[in-house]
C-alpha cells in the first residue's frame, strides 16, 4: 500500500472513529498534554504524524517532537 493510499484509509478510519466515539475524542483533546508514540523512526512516514495533524485540525496544539 502506498503512503497516499494508507493516508486516505487512515483518515477514513479516524473519521469513522470520531463519529462513533466522539466523547472519547473530546476527552483526548481535553487533556493538558498528549504524547503520541510509535516504533517508526523520527523522520519516517508514520500514522502518528497523521493523527497529530487530525488532532491539530480538531483544536489541539502541536508542541513538536520530544
Amino acid at each position: 500500500m502506498s503512503e497516499e493510499e494508507y493516508t486516505r484509509e487512515y483518515y477514513k478510519m479516524m473519521r469513522n472513529s470520531y463519529v462513533q466515539h466522539r466523547e472519547r475524542w473530546e476527552q483526548l483533546l481535553g487533556q493538558e498534554e498528549v504524547v503520541l508514540v510509535c516504533f517508526c523512526g523520527k523522520d519516517k512516514f508514520c500514522h502518528r504524524h497523521l493523527l497529530k495533524d487530525i488532532l491539530v485540525t480538531l483544536g489541539g496544539v502541536d508542541m513538536g517532537e520530544i
